[in-house]
């Protein structure tokens, strides 16, 4: 049985061409290229070719902008017919200089960002205090959170109401300082470009006001920002894409902020994602 070929690389040579080339160790009747999508579908493996030349070393591919893309290669005995074991995968590869190179991921909330209070003549909130005693008599477990307006209202905290007293609650949540190396550490002192987020969330209610903002300094200042309304109350997860009013926001070091301020719904963000290309290595100038 022949042996795999080596050394399979993939570079990207236009917006949707990508070459792919390899070492032949020769002995092959035809050979064979497979590729894989990485992101943002991945897929199962793919045949491209059975019938590329045996001699051949490269293979021209058209793929898709925007798409990461991975290949390996197999080759036909010439005496026996049978096939070789697959290469080693290629390192990744995104058509054009000017893709997405990735995706950061970042972890989500599985609670609601927004609660309320309102005046309620019941009570439904509760502390538990479970197994707590105190020269033994039982403490009760269950109790009731009441604020007094200067209006000489008496309001009840309960998580059931999306406001207090009619007045939006501004809900905020902000990400740790990042520069992405705890998922991709040969970025470490790269500039990137961060064109937009993508906020996965669970639709719990309609035509929610939510707010991206991100930012270079550590939370300083906010060098791009993005705003829509979101869901339609139907229960399912879903995503929704930011795009940053004035562009793509580059820097080395990125926070993010979400908030939302409404009345009468809840924002649930279970995760999100920043899609970027990687920029020049940053240099201190002393």
């Amino acid at each position: 049985m022949a042996n795999p070929q080596t050394d399979v690389t993939a570079t990207s040579t236009s917006a949707t061409g990508i070459t792919v080339s390899w070492t032949n160790p020769s002995g092959y009747r035809y050979q064979e290229l497979q590729y894989r999508i990485t992101y943002p579908y991945p897929s199962s493996w793919s045949t491209e070719s059975a019938t590329i030349g045996a001699l051949r070393t490269s293979y021209s591919f058209t793929a898709l902008s925007n798409h990461t893309w991975m290949f390996r290669m197999r080759g036909q005995d010439i005496v026996t017919e049978a096939w070789s074991e697959w290469s080693e995968t290629s390192n990744l590869c995104t058509p054009a200089a000017d893709t997405f190179f990735g995706v950061l991921y970042l972890g989500g909330s599985s609670e609601d960002s927004i609660r309320g209070t309102s005046y309620s003549d019941t009570v439904d909130a509760t502390i538990n205090l479970l197994g707590y005693s105190l020269e033994s008599q039982s403490i009760k477990t269950t109790y009731a959170f009441y604020l007094a307006a200067s209006t000489g209202a008496v309001y009840q905290y309960s998580g059931d109401y999306k406001s207090d007293a009619g007045t939006a609650i501004p809900s905020y949540w902000r990400s740790k300082e990042t520069n992405f190396t705890d998922q991709f550490k040969e970025l470490e002192n790269r500039q990137k470009n961060v064109h937009f987020v993508r906020l996965y969330y669970v639709d719990t209610d309609d035509d929610v006001n939510t707010s991206i903002k991100i930012s270079t300094d550590g939370g300083v200042t906010w060098a791009g920002s993005a705003t829509k309304t979101i869901g339609d109350g139907d229960g399912k997860n879903k995503s929704s894409d930011f795009y940053f009013t004035d562009g793509p926001v580059s820097g080395q070091f990125f926070t993010i902020l979400i908030s939302s301020a409404t009345t009468d719904a809840r924002l649930q963000w279970t995760a999100l994602a920043l899609y970027f290309e990687p920029g020049g290595e940053d240099h201190e100038i002393s």
